[in-house]
């Protein structure tokens, strides 16, 4: 059954890609939509501001779903959906717009958007250095409750996205700031045997990537 749903998931990524005339890729344990046909090849989009993060995505959710969504706000460029070796996606993606606008449009429109009953989605500008990551934290807790915490010790939080569950042995999220400065403050903050978060020393850095965050306990290794 999930074999199947994987596979029906490839082909409507194929009559997706025909249907808007885009291309189509996969490498590196993700699954690329994007560029258009018509983009040329040595030509990309290098304007800061032009990409969004997009987390909490439900495991059975694929492109089908999250290509016409994501199109609302503004014409996409590209799509990175983070593929396991199972086939099903890792719960978060990467969307890229044309114009800083549009991708600005996605955050306001589709963050905390009920994409599946009772199930939201987190879309956050993908800034890396306004961004931190927090790990070590209780897998029971929600989004709220993590921003309430870390508000207590930090300003100019702007958006955040939790991953927690009991299939996780520890929750973690992404906090993003309002600028540069606000985040590197936090970060100094948080230094090791400074503050405890939920009763525990958390773990808190640079956001560099999300893909190189452990899915399975929450560790961070960048």
């Amino acid at each position: 059954m999930l074999e199947s749903s994987i596979n029906e998931s490839k082909n409507l990524l194929v009559n997706l890609a025909n249907t808007f005339k885009y291309r189509i890729a996969q490498e590196n344990g993700q699954r690329i939509f994007g560029p258009p046909l018509d983009w040329p090849n040595n030509l990309a989009i290098p304007e800061k501001g032009t990409e969004c993060f997009i987390g909490k995505i439900p495991r059975d959710c694929f492109e089908n779903e999250l290509i016409p969504l994501f199109q609302k706000p503004g014409v996409i460029y590209k799509m990175r959906l983070m593929i396991d070796f199972s086939g099903n996606n890792r719960g978060y993606g990467f969307v890229q717009y044309f114009t800083p606008e549009d991708a600005k449009k996605a955050v306001e429109l589709l963050n905390n958007y009920e994409i599946r009953k009772n199930w939201n989605i987190g879309v956050m500008h993908s800034k890396n250095n306004n961004r931190l990551f927090f790990g070590n934290l209780p897998n029971s807790i929600s989004r709220s409750e993590m921003v309430s915490e870390i508000a207590k010790y930090t300003a100019g939080i702007k958006g955040a996205v939790y991953y927690g569950g009991v299939h996780r042995q520890h929750g973690f999220g992404f906090v993003e700031y309002e600028n540069h400065k606000m985040t590197a403050l936090a970060r100094r903050k948080f230094f090791p045997g400074s503050i405890l978060l939920f009763g525990r020393q958390p773990k808190v850095d640079w956001a560099k990537s999300e893909e190189e965050c452990d899915e399975d306990d929450g560790s961070h290794d960048v």
